[in-house]
């Protein structure tokens, strides 16, 4: 191949991973102003429900928020994403402890009141080499979907532990209905759902997955019919904070 047929062959191949990376910025753009709105929609929310209750019209509301938040996190999840499927994050590492702490304040404020929250996050910053918001999002998921299986009440544990070899655990456990077999086996499937065409996005859990493993870390999920589930994530962990480059 003659020098002037190599520079344009090679040209032609960088443009899509040129456009790619334009369609990840816009993407990521779209989804913190998604985020915005919404968390300024969850205040007004919650202020009304104090003032009325929980009638349907609310709780409406919150569940159209929720599936918000679920397409939210899945566009950051896909704008993250290099041709490696490796998260590229180029800034301070996440602490985990904060994420799973600002998640729940937002759970706290649309639970039943038949269930409730107990949290084990230790009092030390646990940090990993992900987006916050990214991470404050998977956590979101995760609770919200212990939250919606919580049918019949209970609680929610959630807790952080440090493992041997610089990694570190979060694991949300609820004790609702549970999943069979065949659901569990395809929970982590995008778009799959047992919650209906308006409970669900489907997007949830495969997001969390998504996001977990590109950062290097296990998603692993334990159910039984009647039972309840445990979601467990294994991360590794950011030993200082990073700085971001230019």
């Amino acid at each position: 191949m003659r020098p002037e047929e190599e520079c344009a062959d090679r040209s032609e191949r960088a443009a899509p991973r040129a456009t790619l990376s334009e369609l990840g910025l816009l993407m990521a753009s779209a989804a913190h102003d998604l985020n915005n709105a919404m968390a300024a929609l969850r205040a007004h929310l919650y202020v009304a429900q104090i003032q009325l209750g929980q009638p349907p019209a609310l709780l409406e509301c919150q569940s159209i928020l929720d599936r918000c938040s679920s397409l939210s996190g899945w566009l950051l999840a896909l704008s993250a994403s290099g041709d490696s499927g490796t998260i590229v994050w180029r800034g301070p590492p996440a602490d985990l402890r904060t994420c799973v702490s600002g998640a729940l304040t937002f759970l706290r404020h649309s639970l039943p009141s038949n269930v409730h929250v107990q949290a084990e996050l230790g009092e030390q910053p646990w940090l990993v080499p992900m987006d916050p918001e990214l991470m404050s999002h998977a956590v979101l998921n995760l609770l919200l979907n212990a939250r919606d299986a919580s049918t019949g009440g209970g609680a929610i544990v959630t807790r952080i532990e440090g493992l041997p070899g610089d990694r570190v655990q979060l694991t949300v456990e609820d004790q609702g209905e549970g999943m069979d077999e065949e659901t569990l086996r395809r929970a982590m499937e995008p778009l799959f759902t047992t919650k209906g065409s308006r409970g669900s996005t489907g997007l949830g859990l495969p997001s969390v997955l998504r996001v977990v493993q590109s950062a290097g870390g296990t998603v692993e999920l334990a159910s039984r019919p009647g039972a309840g589930t445990r979601v467990t994530v294994t991360l590794p962990r950011a030993s200082s904070p990073l700085k971001r480059q230019s």
